[in-house]
C-alpha cells in the first residue's frame, strides 16, 4: 500500500537525519538558542562540566585558551559579550572530532563537534577582535549522549583591558629675523691751505730772516654706525683707506714746504 510506505520512509528519514544531524555538528540554526534541535529538553541539573579560561582579563587580538572539562560527545561553543547573544571573536583550528561552525554570518565564529565519539578534556584558542568589545564569557551546549545534554554552560567573564592612549603635539614657531640695516655716516676730511708769508730780507743783517707762517690744518671725523658683524671688515678697510690718503696728503704738504725753504 503506497500511503504506509511512504510513513515509514518518511520516519527513517526522519531518524537517520536526527542521527547525522547529532554526529557531525550542531546545525546554524541552532546559534542563537544554542539549542542542539534533537528533540528533548536540556537538563534542569547542575552541568557536571566547567568551562576555564586561561587569562582573566584580554586586549584587541589577544589569544586565549579555553579549555572544556568533562567527557561529552557534542559541543556548540561560543565567545559572547557578557550577558547577550552577540558572538565575538574567532577559533583557531579546532582539536579532531571538532570543527568550526558559522554564527551570524562570521566564520569561525563557533565551535561544534564533527563526530558523536567521546572527546575529554578539549582545549580551543580563540583570538579576540580588532576592536573593543567589552567583557565576555565562554557559553556552550554540551551533549552527554543524545538525549542528555546542558545548555547555559558558562565560563567567569573576561574584563577586557583598558588602553589609554597619550598624544602629545609639538608646536614649532620659526622666527625670521628682520634684515640687518648698517648705517656709515659719511666721512669729512677738510685739509687747509697752506699759507705762506713772502720773505723779507733784512736791512741791517746779512743773512735774511724768513718768518714762515704756515697752518696746516686737518680734520678728519668719521662716525660709524655698524649693525651687523657682516659691515665689519668694510668699515675697517673703509677707515684704512682714509687715514692712508690722510698721511700721504701731510706727507706731499710737508714735502712742498721743505722745497719751498730751500
Amino acid at each position: 500500500m503506497p500511503i504506509p510506505c511512504v510513513y515509514g520512509l518518511a520516519v527513517i528519514l526522519s531518524l537517520v537525519g536526527g542521527c547525522l544531524g547529532y554526529s557531525s555538528g550542531a546545525p546554524s540554526l541552532a546559534c542563537t538558542s544554542m539549542n542542539p534541535q534533537h528533540g528533548p529538553s536540556p537538563q534542569g541539573t547542575t552541568s557536571p562540566y566547567s568551562i576555564s579560561a586561561s587569562a582573566a582579563t584580554y586586549d584587541t587580538d589577544d589569544t586565549i585558551t579555553v579549555t572544556v572539562t568533562g567527557t561529552f560527545k557534542g559541543i556548540l561553543l561560543q565567545a559572547r559579550r557578557a550577558g547577550t547573544t552577540t558572538i565575538v571573536g574567532s577559533w583557531g583550528t579546532p582539536p579532531p572530532g571538532t570543527r568550526h561552525l558559522t554564527c551570524q554570518n562570521i566564520g569561525q565564529s563557533a565551535i561544534t563537534h564533527s563526530s558523536s565519539t567521546d572527546k575529554t578534556d578539549l582545549s580551543f584558542q580563540w583570538t579576540a577582535p580588532s576592536d573593543g568589545v567589552g567583557d565576555i564569557e565562554f557559553v556552550a551546549t554540551i551533549v552527554q549522549v543524545k538525549a542528555v545534554f546542558w545548555t547555559g554552560v558558562k565560563s567567569s567573564s573576561l574584563s577586557q583591558l583598558t588602553t589609554t592612549t597619550t598624544t602629545t603635539t609639538t608646536t614649532t614657531t620659526t622666527v625670521t629675523p628682520s634684515p640687518q640695516t648698517a648705517t656709515t655716516a659719511p666721512s669729512t676730511v677738510s685739509i687747509s691751505t697752506v699759507n705762506t708769508t713772502s720773505l723779507t730780507p733784512s736791512t741791517t743783517a746779512a743773512t735774511p730772516t724768513t718768518t714762515v707762517a704756515s697752518t696746516v690744518t686737518s680734520s678728519a671725523s668719521a662716525t660709524t654706525t655698524l649693525a651687523g658683524g657682516r659691515n665689519s671688515a668694510a668699515s675697517v678697510v673703509k677707515m684704512f683707506r682714509l687715514c692712508s690718503w690722510l698721511f700721504v696728503s701731510v706727507v706731499a704738504v710737508f714735502f712742498e714746504i721743505v722745497k719751498w725753504l730751500d
